[in-house]
This record gives structure tokens, sequence and C-alpha cells, in this order.
């Protein structure tokens, strides 16, 4: 079953009868996609999630996956466990002007406990944008948002905390935990990763990290690629996925057992190995100042096509194309040849996509 199913059927018990698990945990974060504007307060706890059914259809549109996203609310709304959870503190950035695509949202649960949901990558080339930014910058804004963000919640609120986030939502839930106070982090009970990228090498040596890495829970499909960038740790479960390669980031095809949890497999799949080899060594061989020029030099490829939405860029394709191909000419050698590189290591990893998938091969070693 899917999440989707899960809800269905095991919603009748509540988080006092089942204490919240990962997959409760990864159905939270996938809430946080949907949009709560002029439905739940910025600040403080507004109306309980069953009360927003009848704007399902609203609050999904512009959602990664606006169906699943829309049945998932439908069937939380119409469960024991989720609809009387109160929903609040949401708070959204989303000016295309800026390098920064930003989202949360919190849930209280009855006993006071209260989860934090940051919201992944969406689908604007702008969020894209300031995801490949995390290659040379310390922080990334959402980042630092994310730090005011559960700050700000934990100072209103008392309670145990619960944090997390699915895709960019996973990174700056573990960076937020990472970087509030002591005193903050001594609340927080979970911290839970759904297939974020990672860090920088620094990250996991800061004395923050170091305080709630065992409280750090990440899990990832078997084919993961979003989730092994960059430095991770080395503490992960694998889940399957009913999709293949790139498709399994969705959190709709990852497969939940009969017994309410995610169904693992033992380990990740040679091409998310060989995947995350070739993308390490394609980033460790450029230093700060060249991994800049690559993203601000792609980036400027890309936005000569006009694209606001990753979707546009397969619209008008030969336009876009042009386009693409005279910005790309018009780049300094230098950047032209980061791009170049860069184009040619994902080449190489889709090669073996390819490849993969007409072997058919499938996962191996699960276990449930």
């Amino acid at each position: 079953m899917n999440i989707i199913e899960y809800v269905k059927k095991y919603g009748g018990r509540t988080f006092g009868e089942a204490p919240l698990t990962e997959v409760d945990s990864l159905i939270l974060s996938e809430l946080s996609y949907l949009n709560y504007r002029g439905l739940v307060p910025g600040h403080g706890f507004g109306t309980a999630l069953g009360e927003l059914k009848g704007a399902s259809k609203e609050m999904s549109e512009d959602a990664v996956h606006p169906r699943e996203g829309r049945l998932l609310l439908e069937a939380a709304c119409g469960s024991v466990r989720f609809s009387s959870l109160r929903v609040g503190y949401f708070r959204e950035v989303n000016d295309d002007r800026l390098p920064e695509r930003f989202a949360a949202v919190s849930f209280l649960f009855e006993d006071g406990s209260i989860y934090v949901a940051f919201r992944g990558t969406d689908v604007t080339i702008a969020a894209w944008h300031e995801d490949f930014d995390l290659l040379f910058l310390n922080a990334i804004p959402s980042q630092r948002e994310a730090k005011k963000y559960l700050s700000d919640v934990m100072r209103a609120e008392e309670g145990a905390f619960f944090v997390g986030g699915h895709s960019k939502g996973g990174n700056l839930a573990v960076y937020a935990a990472a970087t509030v106070s002591a005193k903050m982090q001594a609340r927080i009970l979970t911290v839970f990763d759904h297939d974020g990228p990672g860090f920088g090498e620094a990250f996991f040596e800061s004395p923050g990290y170091l305080a709630i890495k065992e409280r750090v829970l990440k899990t990832v499909p078997h084919d993961s690629l979003v989730g092994m960038l960059l430095m991770h740790t080395d503490r992960y479960r694998v889940v399957k996925s009913r999709k293949k390669l790139l498709g399994q980031h969705n959190p709709f095809a990852w497969e939940v057992d009969e017994t309410g949890d995610f169904r693992t497999l033992a380990a990740l799949s040679p091409i998310s190995r060989r995947a995350e080899a070739a993308l390490r060594g394609w980033i460790m061989g450029m230093d700060l100042k060249s991994r800049k020029l690559f993203v601000t030099a792609l980036f400027k490829v890309i936005g000569a096509t006009g694209a606001q939405k990753v979707a546009d860029l397969s619209k008008r394709r030969l336009r876009n194309y042009l386009a693409i191909l005279k910005a790309y000419r018009a780049l300094p050698e230098r950047e032209r040849l980061l791009v170049k590189r860069g184009g040619g290591v994902f080449l190489r990893i889709w090669l073996r996509v390819v490849r993969s998938t007409a072997k058919g091969a499938a996962p191996k070693g699960s276990r449930t």
C-alpha cells in the first residue's frame, strides 16, 4: 500500500493509541506542500485539519503532485488519526524574483506536542536554483528561514517537538534542528529527513548537529539520487518504491507493509551508489568559486527560456532549445566549460539509468 492507502486502513487509530511513526511523518511532510494561505493563521493554531476537506482541490492545485496531494488530504480529513490535528503557523516565501522558495506549517497533537513540517522543492525554477546553491553556500536562504521559523514556533509554544520534511524539506528540518539553541534542541524528540539532500562536510562536525544526530531518522528510496547528494549521514533506512530510478523520489510510490511500517530493503541499488560516486567526484573536483560559477552559468542558460516552472521547459521545445543554445554559446569560456562538464556527468548518469532500465533491473534483498 502507499501512504494514502495507509491513512484509509489505519486512520481509525488515534496518536494516543499508536504513536507517531516515520510513515505518519512522511504524510505530514507531504501535507506541507499544500496551500494553506488564508485558511490557517501565520501565528498560533487555527482550524482542525478535518475542516479543510472542502478546500482540498484549491489547496492542491500548485502542489508537486496535485492529484495525490488532494487524495491524501481528503483521506486525512476523513480519518480519526489526522482530522483532529490543529493546523497553524503557516509561513511562505515565494517571490519569483528571489532565489528562495520556503514554506512551513505546524500540526498540534492532542497531547500538546507539535510537528513542524517543512515543504520540499516545488515546481518552480527559482526553487531548483536555490537547491543548486547548496553546492557552494554554507547556508541557503531557506535554511536560515527554517531556523527562524522553528525558533519562532518553539518560543511561542510549549511542549515537545517533532521536525520533518521531504526532499529539500528534510534538509531544512535537519538544518533547523541543528542550529536552534541548545535549550530548544532539548525539546526536539525526533527529526525526520525523507530523501533530503545532504550538506557540506563541516556541517556534520558542528556541535549543533552532533547534539541532535542520534535523533535524526533518514529514509531514502532504493534508487535514491536526491537523498545521496552532497555529504550525508550513513544512518538511513532504504524504502522500497513502486516506481523506478528518478521516479522514486515521489513519496506516493513508497511502499508501506501490512504492519503500517515502510517496506524496506537491505541496501541502496547499484545505480544509486554509482550515481552518488559520480556526483560526489564531480562536486569535490571543483572549488567553491567554480561551483558558484557553474550554478550561476547554468541558471543563466535556463533563464534564457523565460521559463518560470520546470514544466515550462518541456513546452515549445524547439524555441527553448535555441534559447538555451544561444545563451550557452554566449557564456565566457570558463563558465561554458563548467556547464559542459556538469552536463557530461549527468549524461553519464542518465546513460546508466537507461541501461539499467533496458536490462529490467529490479531491487534485490527486500525485507519487511
